[in-house]
C-alpha cells in the first residue's frame, strides 16, 4: 500500500534534454519504485504529448498558462492550491527555487512540507538585487533544501540557506540502461571508427561543457595517438563554433559531429568510445557552471574511464586518480596529456572503468531517492 503522495513540481523533464530533466524524471520512476505515489507537474509546453507517459507508473498533470515568465507566481498560487485540495501531498519537490518559492510561503498556512532541489545554474547565475532577495525568501522558508554536491550547497549557504537544512544528496545513474557492452556495429560504420582510439563528449553543444579545449588538445594527442577521433554527440548552438576552431586548428577531419542521442542510444555510444571527456568550466560572468555532471556517472556506468574539468561539481561526480581524471578545463597540454594517458594505458584505461562502474552501483537512482526520503523525513522529526 503507498502511504503517501510526492509531488514533483518542475520545469524540465522529457523530451526536454539535461540534468534537471534527468533528476526529475529518475527520481519520479525511484519514488514509486519505494512505493511512494507520485504526481509530476510540469509546464504543458515542455511535456509535449502525454501519451509518452501512459506506461510511466506516475502521473504527469501539465501547467497551462501564457507569458509564464510574467504572471508564473499567480500561476504558482492557482497549482499549489490545487496540489494542496487533491492530493495532499507528504512532499513538494520542487526542482528550482523559483518553482518552490510560491509553496514555501504558503507552506505554513496550507500544512505543506516543501523541498528545493539545487541543481546549479539556477543559484550561480547572475541577477538583480530583486531576484536575489526572491531567492533567499525561498531558500531559508523551505522546509528542506537539497544540493546535488558540495559545490552546490556552498553557493546554497552563500545565496542565504540555512546550513541545518541543506543537505547534499548527489545525482545518481540508471544503471539498467548504462552498463558495458560492445562496441555497436552500426556506429562504427556510421563514423568509420574501425581501428580508432574514440575519445566522446555526450553533452549538449554549449560553450561551458569544453568541447573546444578538447579539439585544441587534439593537434597534440593526434602526435602521440594518429588513430585517434573525437566524437561529439548531442546538440547546442556552439556547433558552428566549434567546427570553425577544428579548422583553424587542422582537425576537423578528427571531429565528428553526431547530432542527436535519443536516450534509448546513450549507452551505445559510451560502449564505442574509449574514453569519456567533458573539461567543463565555470563561465562567472554568466554564473553559468556544472552542478554535478551525470555524464561522468553514465560513463563510469559503462566501464569507460573520464576527463572532466574540476569545476563547480563536477569533482563529486569523478574520483580523480581512480575513475578518471580531473583537469584544469582551461588548460589545454594538460588535457592532451589526460587524454593520451588514457588511450595509450589500457591497463590503467580499465582499471578506472571497472572503478567508474563500481561507483555507479553505489550511485543509482533508487539509492538517490532513499536517501533523499531520509533527508527530508529527518527534518520533520
Amino acid at each position: 500500500m503507498r502511504e503517501s503522495t510526492r509531488v514533483i513540481l518542475t520545469l524540465d523533464f522529457p523530451p526536454r534534454e539535461g540534468g534537471i530533466s534527468e533528476w526529475s524524471f529518475q527520481v519520479a520512476r525511484s519514488f514509486v519504485r519505494l512505493g511512494e505515489r507520485v504526481v509530476v507537474f510540469c509546464r504543458r509546453k515542455v511535456l509535449g504529448s502525454r501519451t509518452r507517459y501512459l506506461r510511466e507508473p506516475f502521473e504527469v498533470k501539465p501547467m497551462f498558462g501564457r507569458n509564464w515568465a510574467g504572471l508564473k507566481h499567480l500561476y504558482l498560487i492557482y497549482y499549489t492550491l490545487k496540489i494542496r485540495a487533491k492530493y495532499h501531498p507528504a512532499e513538494i519537490y520542487a526542482t528550482n527555487w523559483e518553482l518552490g518559492l510560491i509553496p514555501s510561503l504558503l507552506g505554513a498556512v496550507l500544512s505543506l512540507k516543501v523541498v528545493l532541489v539545487a541543481h546549479g545554474w539556477e543559484i550561480t547565475r547572475k541577477g538583480s538585487r530583486w531576484r536575489r532577495r526572491l531567492e533567499r525568501i525561498a531558500l531559508r522558508r523551505a522546509d528542506r533544501v537539497v544540493a546535488v554536491s558540495r559545490y552546490t550547497r556552498g553557493k546554497v549557504l552563500e545565496a542565504g540557506g540555512r546550513a541545518d537544512r541543506t543537505q547534499v544528496v548527489a545525482n545518481g545513474v540508471d544503471l539498467t540502461s548504462f552498463h558495458p557492452g560492445p562496441r555497436p556495429d552500426d556506429l562504427v560504420s556510421r563514423f568509420g571508427l574501425r581501428g580508432k582510439k574514440v575519445i566522446l563528449t555526450l553533452a549538449r553543444i554549449v560553450e561551458r561543457k569544453g568541447h573546444d579545449k578538447v579539439i585544441e588538445a587534439l593537434p597534440e594527442v593526434l602526435k602521440a595517438v594518429p588513430e585517434a577521433v573525437y566524437l561529439i554527440a548531442g546538440r547546442g548552438g556552439y556547433r558552428e563554433k566549434l567546427e570553425e576552431i577544428a579548422e583553424q586548428c587542422g582537425v576537423r577531419d578528427r571531429v565528428l559531429l553526431a547530432g542527436y542521442v535519443p536516450d534509448a542510444r546513450r549507452a551505445d555510444f559510451y560502449n564505442v568510445s574509449d574514453v569519456v571527456a567533458m573539461p567543463c568550466r565555470e563561465l562567472a560572468d554568466r554564473g553559468d557552471v556544472e552542478g554535478f555532471g551525470i555524464v561522468f556517472l553514465e560513463a563510469g556506468a559503462c566501464g569507460k574511464p573520464v576527463v572532466g574539468g574540476r569545476s563547480g561539481g563536477v569533482e563529486d561526480a569523478i574520483v580523480d586518480g581512480e575513475t578518471g581524471f580531473l583537469v584544469d578545463p582551461l588548460n589545454v597540454h594538460q588535457i592532451a596529456e589526460r587524454l593520451i594517458r588514457l588511450l595509450t594505458d589500457e591497463p590503467l584505461a580499465s582499471a578506472m572503468g571497472k572503478r567508474g562502474r563500481l561507483r555507479a552501483e553505489e550511485r543509482s537512482w533508487d539509492h538517490v531517492a532513499e536517501h533523499m526520503l531520509r533527508e527530508t523525513r529527518r527534518v520533520y522529526v
